[in-house]
């Protein structure tokens, strides 16, 4: 039937894909709250030269020397990288974070209607059924 076909390719797949990428939302505002937290320790602590560890890939590390915490470089979305000074980072942290949880909060209504339509098709075709 049609219906149950739109039901388990369109539909599901569908919600699976919201709830899907609004985890990852989730994680990037996490990642941008671990920053600010880290931009704090850096201007509380004037920490110069700083010695951290570097994330090479999956679960893979290097140990890092950073001569100059004046000026960073953070990862803004879509591949785009801007240097900016630890006061415009936090700035710009802020930002990121409001649009991500605007962007969370689109996909929650996204996945509440999608859900609304699968609840909506099952019952129309529990009527179907009994006819």
């Amino acid at each position: 039937m049609h219906y149950e076909h739109f039901l388990q390719h369109t539909l599901q797949r569908d919600l699976r894909i919201n709830e899907k990428t609004r985890m990852s939302t989730r994680e990037e505002m996490s990642e941008y709250k671990k920053l600010e937290k880290s931009l704090e320790v850096l201007k509380k602590h004037r920490m110069e030269p700083l010695r951290t560890l570097v994330d090479l890939g999956p679960q893979v590390y290097a140990q890092g020397d950073v001569g100059d915490t004046s000026m960073l470089l953070i990862d803004i979305g879509i591949g785009f990288h801007i240097e900016c000074t630890l006061e415009e980072a936090a700035r710009v942290c802020h930002l990121r974070e409001a649009f991500l949880l605007e962007k969370e909060h689109s996909l929650l209504a996204s996945c509440a209607s999608i859900r609304a339509n699968i609840r909506l098709v099952t019952e129309g075709l529990g009527e179907l059924r009994k006819l």
